[in-house]
């Protein structure tokens, strides 16, 4: 392997070994002690104010206020529906709080089951379950339709409102792999970047010694020694 080669191989690794890294680290700081199974939590206590149980979580019957939702359009084709931003409340929230039940959501679904716009529904759909895994607030996936929530919602802002992103579950192993991975690159390519520069080194000096510029090292002539080896 030519030296330049294996320097751009080293550096490569060295920076996929730390995005790597990094990414998934991270990942998995988010879902610690999140639960395997989700943690069941009472709807209306979380409109009352109370604080999630887990950050896999899932609530009983609902109603989803798909007239307050938001909707991210595909940009490859109009019909096409990247994902839905659906507010959810229980029934007795809905009913007690009529017309300004926007104020009183608590939870928005992050759902990606409707493909087609055609196929989101335009009224309030009462369901029986939902569960997933709480989301960043602040994530770029949320945005642009995100925006749009609070103007639907009749609030100021969207503070106190806990993202549930839709049938997703703690998935660890796969993140441990590409961490360890990521680990594993960073050490590798130090090592090759290492070994590319001395064997740049010693092919520099050879060249050196084959013009005189430089007198021949006793050493090199010794097995092992050898540009190259």
């Amino acid at each position: 392997m030519q030296a330049k080669t294996g320097a751009a191989i080293a550096l490569a690794l060295i920076m996929i070994g730390l995005l790597l890294g990094l990414i998934t680290g991270n990942m998995l700081l988010e879902l610690r002690g999140a639960e395997e199974e989700p943690v069941a939590a009472d709807l209306s206590a979380l409109e009352s104010g109370t604080k999630v149980p887990n950050q896999h979580f899932s609530v009983g019957r609902h109603v989803c206020l798909f007239d307050c939702g938001a909707i991210s359009i595909s940009p490859k084709s109009p019909r096409k529906v990247d994902f839905v931003l659906i507010p959810i409340v229980s029934e007795e929230c809905l009913a007690e709080a009529g017309n300004n039940v926007g104020s009183k959501v608590a939870v928005v679904v992050y759902s990606r089951k409707f493909p087609l716009i055609d196929i989101v529904p335009k009224i309030r759909v009462v369901k029986e379950s939902v569960r997933g895994m709480v989301m960043d607030a602040n994530s770029p996936v949320l945005r642009p339709p995100l925006n749009e929530l609070p103007r639907k919602l009749g609030r100021k802002s969207l503070d106190g409102i806990v993202f549930l992103e839709e049938d997703r579950k703690p998935e660890r192993q796969p993140l441990w792999v590409a961490h360890l991975a990521g680990i594993g690159a960073f050490p590798l390519g130090v090592w090759l970047l290492v070994w590319a520069f001395r064997k740049d080194e010693r092919e520099l000096r050879a060249s050196m010694e084959a013009c005189g510029l430089v007198k021949p090292n006793p050493w090199r002539s010794l097995p092992g020694n050898q540009p190259g080896q």
